[in-house]
């Protein structure tokens, strides 16, 4: 996983993300979580997931603070969707 720095937009250009952690690059699609609430796992294009800035100081740290995201948000790690508990926990 790596901490990622973008100025990614969604939702048809009504939010713009700075921070994001990417769980993992695929052949088509790379599996994102943006540092907002609901803490969710989310699908970018590859050729939009190049201009991500890679910051590498602060992977733990943005690791560490997506997991208290989700059990503040979900209550405990075992109400968080699967996917959500497959890519911060990894159980």
């Amino acid at each position: 996983m790596e901490a990622v720095n973008t100025h990614f937009m969604r939702k048809n250009g009504r939010q713009q993300h700075r921070m994001a952690l990417v769980i993992n690059r695929g052949r088509k699609w790379t599996h994102v979580v943006f540092v907002e609430y609901p803490v969710q796992v989310e699908k970018i294009l590859n050729q939009e997931a190049e201009s991500f800035i890679h910051l590498p100081k602060y992977d733990k740290k943005l690791f560490r603070q997506m997991q208290t995201m989700a059990k503040t948000w979900y209550g405990r790690k075992s109400n968080a969707p699967r996917n959500i508990q497959l890519s911060l926990w990894g159980a």
